[in-house]
């Protein structure tokens, strides 16, 4: 989702789908925009990484930089949960729907990501509205705490 645009949902080929996703990103971090996530620097970056490894899909330098065998993120990524945690090392319990609750975000995190793939082959309407959802309370989250 851009700004307040409609979420939208890549389906197909795993490599067709990173490289238009990473074509977003890179035109978003080349235009000084900040692309958010929760736990995106902890999951969703690097999974997509060696997805991208994978399925050979071109992961572009202006995303990331490796120097003196140190791998970092730009500083376009805002991981959310490591705001949220301002230096706190305990990441128990702070997950996106203990946060969308105690925070009384108008979205809440339903579902659970580690099932997704099995809902996503069983339930697929289903499984596209938790995406929606999910992508609408990192949304509202970012609002609040960005």
């Amino acid at each position: 989702a851009m700004e307040d645009e409609p979420v939208q949902i890549l389906e197909g080929e795993e490599r067709d789908m990173l490289d238009q996703l990473f074509v977003v990103m890179k035109h978003t971090v080349n235009h000084g925009g900040r692309i958010f996530g929760f736990n995106i620097i902890g999951f969703d970056l690097p999974f997509m990484a060696q997805r991208a490894a994978i399925s050979h899909a071109t992961l572009p330098l202006a995303l990331y930089s490796f120097y003196r065998g140190r791998f970092n993120w730009c500083d376009s990524f805002q991981d959310l949960q490591l705001r949220w945690l301002a230096g706190q090392r305990d990441f128990s319990g702070h997950n996106l729907r203990n946060l969308s609750r105690l925070l009384k975000l108008p979205i809440q995190k339903t579902g659970d990501g580690a099932a997704f793939s099995g809902l996503y082959h069983d339930k697929h309407d289903e499984a596209i509205e938790y995406l929606k959802t999910d992508v609408e309370t990192v949304r509202a989250l970012a609002k609040r705490l960005a």
